[in-house]
């Protein structure tokens, strides 16, 4: 699946355990009800898409979210680098136990994001 563009597709009900999303754009479709256990999340975008009842876990790299509508979204246990959401809002978007670098985490506050559940990281190399 990696590096693999889904255009105006719907993708629903597949289990994605272990899958590798390295490169994988998902356009002006939907997301939703998807098992995405152990799933590598590389330079992966989301694009006017819709997002419903998917839990993202571990690490989650390099990805975007634009223009995106978010439906029982949850991030649990997730460490979220260099991450852009390029959103109206983010409130119905549940954050579990996560860890974002500074980047992604004002990208989160500019979309409203309940942030309590987000431990921001220390920058590298900071005395």
């Amino acid at each position: 699946m990696k590096e693999t563009e889904f255009s105006q597709t719907y993708i629903t009900g597949c289990d994605f355990t272990g899958a590798d999303f390295t490169g994988v754009i998902i356009k002006s479709g939907g997301f939703a009800k998807n098992t995405i256990l152990d799933a590598i999340w590389n330079c992966t975008s989301f694009i006017d898409s819709h997002i419903e009842d998917v839990i993202f876990t571990g690490p989650i790299q390099d990805c975007s979210f634009e223009n995106c509508s978010f439906t029982r979204l949850i991030f649990k246990n997730a460490t979220i680098l260099n991450t852009f959401f390029k959103n109206k809002s983010l409130k119905k978007v549940q954050f579990i136990d996560c860890q974002a670098d500074r980047m992604t985490y004002e990208f989160l506050k500019n979309g409203k994001t309940n942030l309590t559940g987000i431990i921001l990281l220390p920058k590298e190399n900071e005395e």
